[in-house]
């Protein structure tokens, strides 16, 4: 009969427990060594990537500088299976000085098609200004295309509805889309060109002007079009490296001492970091609407926030690149560039923002080139482990200490799940200096040096075969397994550590053999089923965190306080798969 300990377990599960304590993570993640394989880089800078399914399954698409990808030609863009690259015709431009800065996907009403925008004059033998279509099979120029001169180039594309339907934004460098004025943006609606607000410019005619960035955010009055890059004024609008367009007006992203940035903006994304979903800014620059911010920034809708320290280095800072990407540990914002460190401890050219802290991916990107770089960052499908990972591309050749030429994967843990909240001493202390063996938890009165959670099978919601199993608990001892939408902690329970928290459920309850436990069993229902009955039903991509309780009711061993008689394995977080 459970009394003391079943009160406290109810209690507990019955409560919303959130804490803003970062949790120690297993090393699950790491630089893949997919590209580590000779010849199975790029010959040059990749500075674009994106996700597009061409009708033939999705796929990764780069471009950038480079006219081989995996040791086939390639000229300046390629596709990337999972397993294989391949060229698009005869790609785009056929010169050392042609180049892709930008891809994007569009549907201009005959179907999906991808878009790449650089500096270049042809694309599949076809002539075309700086843009071109990819069908899947062919390539087509839009119109006259963009800009005549020499230098003209397309540096950022975005699909936004102003109200008269999707269109494709383009910016760059340019005066002229389709023949017509259109200072550094235009938009191209399927059949014509046309100028955006006035576009954009600098007070100095003679400095360089361009649109590097687009993000489209709503900021509850309906989703607007923010434009960054290097210049002072839109339509007219001082405005600072950072515009806002609603579909008929430029406007200025206000600050309390200033509007925009002091310094050109490099990149933008909207992410939601915990507080609300938010425009992010980076680039190279120290203050954003006169708050202090190198770098990066978070602009609300109404008031600028620095991103901690910040991005920094001695010979690099811009971030050229953001994405959102969960790695298995919690969504977080992801940022690439030239930079070294950031909140001053060494990242690398690629960080991670979460929980309010800047963190390293490994020992990041690097290589033999004193000027290496991220350009890119893009989340793509990995077949062998059917989750997410992260894919960066720039000029390097080096990632997590392996051969990695011009692009890299960061692995992410999908359909695995991660170990944390270990009694190992790696995360927290354990309430009476009951250390547990490496990886587990925090040891108990029978000196197995803890439990351990593992996990086999697949966490599918359409095909649920995921077993919890946890051993090294006392012989018999009654078990529970937890379920909680929230990583929290470490919290000192009872003789270990708890980080399950949130909407806490008790999935399943019985007693150990010989030390072990496992579910479900035989005709039991599966995790997510068993979720969904309990109330928590599980969406496709979500994540959910477990560990076992169970019984230590020995009087010497551990006694309260600090300690209790009960004790819990280590964490594990999984990511549902469809």
């Amino acid at each position: 009969m459970l009394t003391r300990v079943d009160r406290v377990l109810f209690s507990l599960v019955s409560s919303v427990a959130v804490c803003g304590v970062p949790v120690a993570w297993a090393q699950c993640q790491a630089w893949s060594s997919g590209f580590d394989t000779p010849g199975n880089g790029l010959d040059a800078s990749v500075i674009a990537l994106v996700r597009f399914d061409d009708g033939t399954g999705p796929a990764l698409y780069a471009g950038g500088q480079f006219t081989s990808a995996g040791g086939v030609p390639a000229a300046h863009i390629a596709k990337w299976d999972g397993s294989t690259w391949s060229p698009l015709g005869l790609g785009v431009g056929t010169g050392p000085q042609d180049w892709v800065f930008a891809l994007a996907v569009y549907d201009d009403g005959t179907g999906p098609a991808l878009f790449a925008g650089g500096q270049f004059s042809s694309a599949g033998g076809v002539p075309t200004r700086n843009i071109a279509k990819w069908y899947g099979s062919h390539w087509e120029a839009l119109g006259v295309g963009v800009g005549p001169g020499a230098f003209d180039s397309v540096g950022a594309l975005a699909v936004y509805d102003d109200g008269s339907g999707p269109a494709l934004y383009v910016g760059g460098s340019f005066v002229t889309a389709g023949g017509a004025p259109a200072l550094n943006i235009a938009k191209w609606n399927g059949a014509n060109w046309s100028s955006v607000g006035g576009g954009v410019s600098n007070d100095d005619a003679q400095e360089a002007t361009g649109v590097s960035a687009f993000a489209v955010f709503d900021r509850g009055s309906g989703p607007e079009l923010f434009a960054g890059g290097h210049f002072q004024r839109a339509g007219g609008v001082l405005v600072n490296h950072v515009a806002r367009w609603d579909g008929s007006l430029w406007n200025s992203i206000g600050g309390i001492a200033a509007v925009g940035t002091n310094a050109v903006v490099q990149s933008l994304i909207v992410f939601d970091d915990g507080s609300a979903p938010a425009l992010f800014v980076g680039g190279l620059f120290t203050a954003a609407g006169g708050v202090p911010a190198h770098d990066i920034a978070r602009w609300s809708g109404t008031s600028w926030d620095a991103l901690g320290g910040g991005i920094g280095g001695p010979l690099g800072r811009r971030v050229y690149s953001m994405t959102a990407f969960d790695d298995g540990g919690g969504l977080a914002l992801y940022a690439g560039g030239d930079f070294s460190t950031a909140d001053g401890g060494p990242t690398n050219r690629v960080a991670r923002w979460r929980h309010s802290h800047w963190t390293p991916l490994g020992s990041g990107i690097g290589g033999a080139w004193s000027a290496y770089v991220v350009y890119s960052l893009a989340v793509f499908e990995n077949g062998s482990t059917g989750g997410n990972d992260l894919l960066a591309g720039g000029f390097f050749d080096v990632a997590g200490g392996l051969s990695s030429r011009c692009i890299a994967e960061w692995e992410g843990c999908a359909g695995r799940g991660i170990e944390f909240c270990f009694g190992d001493g790696s995360s927290a202390p354990c309430p009476c200096g009951n250390t547990g063996s490496s990886g587990r938890g925090c040891d108990n009165s029978a000196t197995t040096g803890g439990a351990l959670l593992n996990g086999v099978g697949t966490p599918s919601l359409s095909a649920d075969t995921l077993v919890l199993t946890s051993s090294g608990e006392r012989a018999t001892a009654f078990s529970l397994f937890l379920q909680g939408s929230l990583a929290v902690g470490p919290l000192t329970y009872g003789d270990g550590l708890r980080c399950v928290g949130g909407t806490l459920k008790r999935l399943y309850t019985r007693n150990a053999a010989s030390g072990v436990v496992s579910a479900p069993q035989g005709t039991e229902a599966s995790i997510s089923t068993r979720s969904l009955v309990l109330g928590d039903p599980i969406p496709i991509g979500g994540i959910r965190y477990y560990q076992v309780y169970y019984r230590d009711p020995s009087p010497t061993f551990c006694p309260d306080p600090p300690g209790n008689s009960w004790n819990i394995s280590n964490a594990r977080s999984v990511i549902w798969g469809q």
